[in-house]
């Protein structure tokens, strides 16, 4: 990127847009938010000046390039997990962040695919057309392959990959459901999602739990999860080879472990 930059750039609609190492421009967006996130996590934690300047520096040059590329689904994201953590941990209030993430996932999924002049208003003031690019056509054709295994699913990160005759009825060559429930259920099926959900929930009431004890190594995983959620209603996520999932693994043994410490104490 630094000794051919013009590889740094590469083609969106009808024009080139920066997307650093990454192949398309949400990825390179949705790591940015999560720079924003850890350095955010990390300035919060740190007790010296240098870290705390450091961390400034990477939250503003992140945030400046997300802006640049134009992703308003990441900032929206990043900005929003930071103020929803700080908030809960200023009022130790019992909410379980996962239940309120997956409910408004799944109401903005009902709305958006029922055709709300309400939701299309909305994304057409923010310069976003009502189907989120194409996003509404992708779900309403993966609705109907979903119903040709909806009890268990096509397996694990491999609908993309080898089942090209059913990939090719999805109403756009795309690589993803574009939101990671619908992702699950094509993964899974509905056992395999359903499974996955509870454990997820179940996460989420012991991270808050320990988050309004005061638990300030838990600003991280928190902040994270809530940017997760955002970022699932309209990108996947949890596919074999991305470091997101690797650290929502990591995310849910280290919360485990406080939480269970917690109770033996």
């Amino acid at each position: 990127m630094f000794f051919y930059p013009q590889y740094a750039y590469g083609q969106y609609l009808d024009g080139k847009i920066f997307v650093g190492t990454f192949f398309q421009k949400n990825n390179t967006a949705i790591f940015l938010a999560f720079i924003v996130v850890t350095s955010f996590s990390s300035f919060y934690l740190s007790k010296k000046s240098l870290l705390k300047f450091i961390n400034v520096v990477n939250i503003a040059g992140s945030i400046y390039l997300m802006l640049h590329i134009g992703s308003a689904t990441s900032l929206i994201a990043c900005i929003g997990s930071i103020l929803f953590t700080m908030t809960l941990y200023k009022i130790n209030v019992k909410l379980n962040p996962v239940i309120i993430g997956l409910g408004v996932n799944i109401l903005l999924i009902l709305l958006l695919y029922g055709g709300s002049e309400i939701i299309g208003n909305v994304l057409e003031g923010l310069g976003r057309d009502s189907t989120l690019t194409g996003r509404t056509l992708i779900w309403d054709s993966l609705f109907e392959i979903i119903r040709q295994n909806a009890l268990f699913g096509f397996g694990y990160d491999t609908f993309w990959t080898y089942n090209n005759y059913l990939r090719s009825q999805v109403a756009i060559n795309v690589g993803g459901a574009h939101n990671g429930l619908i992702e699950l259920v094509l993964n899974f099926g509905i056992i395999g999602t359903m499974w996955f959900l509870v454990l997820w929930i179940n996460y989420g009431k012991q991270l808050n739990s320990l988050l309004i004890k005061k638990k300030t190594v838990m600003i991280f995983p928190f902040a994270y999860t809530i940017l997760l959620l955002i970022y699932i209603i309209s990108e996947r996520t949890f596919y074999n080879s991305s470091y997101q999932t690797l650290i929502f693994v990591w995310c849910l043994i280290i919360v485990s472990k406080f939480y269970y410490t917690k109770e033996e104490n």
